[in-house]
């Protein structure tokens, strides 16, 4: 959900419109915007934020949330409305010439963060990292890849986010903290452009998509935090943010457009959901005596959330070396369902986590020893090796494959 638009003005309905209603302006609309009606280089983008915003107003719930926090402005609303009804090209945020036109970005509602607060209860009135369109140069010197992410679009955009490595060596660690970026091109790599958020220093270590394209990028900056990006102009929409621990590691995005991080604080596993607002909906940290961290993340079809990450301590099941393999189900209200935790005798990680379209998960991580993680005629091969591994919904693994040389392999 984009929170800076005035959805009402976009299908032009008042605020006191009902559900019917809301149907009616929503088909009008799709009628004059649906790419397969229309063939101007907007219609795609219209047609994602008229359905937007018809997911938000016809649901009661997502309505009532966005009703009590959205406080429109004059001049983007203007600018939108202008946009929806077609009167031209240049109306919007992309400008006529399809460069990029980030003057709305001053134009914010007054319930997103700054950065350095708590998204729970802040009203701070505050201006959005402001993109800055940049050339190939933005990779002279050390730069470090966060993530990537490929939308359904016909295009198959591909989208990947990293930062500017400001350290004197190579490391990607948290000493090399720099300005945040978003590349965007699709497979033909024809329609390439980027982003730079110079005003923001961190590390941006994920990226998600939503359910209409729209990419969240999750990551370190003074705490947890996540940006979610026009997809057509990489300007920033919407942010969220935790100002404690050590940031986010992993990103996901749920089918009602909340967001999940996850990372460390205080040697802590951290889970953080955020609203569609970019409000804090919940926050989850589990301490032992040992260090921990979640590394990756994903969310079923029901809205689960699947995490993984790492223990220096007995917390499943009894350590089997320096640290462990974790992967946590929680409930979409922050429960537990089920935690395992499975090691080498040595040092073992996750650090990606993926599900299918039938909720089996997928993890792939790294491993030092090999006791304990052999399976399916699987052979470690010495040094540090890969591994993949599928499990059901209940977590009953599946399969395990290691992969790697008798040297390192990560």
């Amino acid at each position: 959900m984009a929170a800076v638009i005035d959805y009402y003005a976009l299908l032009e309905v008042e605020a006191s419109a009902t559900a019917d209603e809301v149907k009616k302006a929503y088909r009008k609309k799709a009628l004059i915007w649906h790419p397969d009606k229309n063939s101007s280089e907007e219609a795609q983008e219209m047609f994602h934020y008229i359905t937007e915003a018809y997911n938000v107003l016809s649901d009661t719930e997502k309505r009532r949330v966005y009703d009590m926090q959205f406080e429109p402005e004059g001049d983007f609303v203007e600018a939108y409305q202008q946009h929806s009804n077609g009167s031209g090209s240049g109306a919007g945020p992309r400008g006529s010439s399809g460069n990029l036109d980030d003057s709305w970005l001053s134009q914010q509602p007054s319930f997103i963060p700054a950065w350095g607060t708590s998204a729970t209860t802040s009203t701070t009135t505050t201006t959005l990292p402001s993109p800055t369109l940049v050339s190939s140069s933005l990779f002279d010197g050390y730069n470090c890849a966060g993530g990537i992410a490929v939308d359904k679009s016909p295009n198959q955009n591909l989208f990947m986010v990293g930062w500017s490595n400001n350290a004197s060596s190579s490391s990607c660690g948290a000493s090399s903290a720099g300005p945040l970026w978003i590349i965007k091109y699709n497979t033909n790599n024809t329609n390439f452009s980027a982003i730079n958020f110079t005003s923001v220093s961190g590390l941006a270590n994920g990226v998600a998509l939503d359910a209409q394209g729209f990419p969240y990028v999750g990551g370190a900056a003074n705490g947890f935090f996540f940006l979610k990006v026009d997809p057509f102009n990489l300007s920033v929409l919407l942010r969220g943010v935790y100002a404690a621990g050590n940031g986010a590691n992993g990103i996901a995005v749920d089918s009602s457009n909340n967001v999940v991080l996850v990372g460390a604080a205080d040697d802590a596993w951290v889970t953080i959901k955020f609203n569609a607002l970019g409000n804090v909906s919940w926050f989850n940290k589990v301490s032992l005596f040992e260090p921990q961290t979640l590394t990756a993340v994903a969310v079923d079809s029901s809205d689960n959330i699947i995490a993984g990450g790492r223990t220096y301590d007995s917390f499943a099941a009894p350590l089997t070396g320096i640290y462990d393999c974790v992967l946590l189900k929680l409930s979409p209200d922050a429960q537990q369902s089920w935690a395992l935790q499975f090691g080498s005798g040595s040092v073992s990680s996750v650090s990606g986590v993926a599900v299918d379209k039938q909720d089996n998960i997928y993890i792939t991580g790294w491993i030092s020893g090999g006791g304990g993680m052999d399976g399916d005629n699987n052979t470690f091969a010495g040094g540090t090796d890969a591994f993949v591994a599928k499990y059901y919904s209940s977590g009953s693994r599946i399969w395990i494959r290691l992969l790697g040389t008798a040297g390192g392999d990560l």
